[in-house]
């Protein structure tokens, strides 16, 4: 433990953060990490079945509003 709270103190100072910004920071990035598996993982799961992700019928619609005025 001491070793980890070294660690973290010299980061801390190396970019001119206070330890408890430098926890908070991290939380943060910790937490935007796991919404952005998690958004991954759900559609990845998505993708896996293959008609219910199918958005071949769209292409046309999507080329009209592409190319309108």
């Amino acid at each position: 433990p001491a070793a980890a709270y070294d660690r973290a103190s010299a980061l801390a100072k190396r970019r001119h953060l206070s330890l408890n910004r430098l926890f908070q920071e991290s939380l943060e990035l910790m937490d935007r990490q796991e919404r952005e598996k998690s958004l991954y993982d759900d559609f990845s799961r998505i993708a896996e079945t293959v008609a219910e992700s199918d958005v071949e019928y769209a292409f046309t619609a999507q080329a009209e509003a592409a190319s309108a005025p």
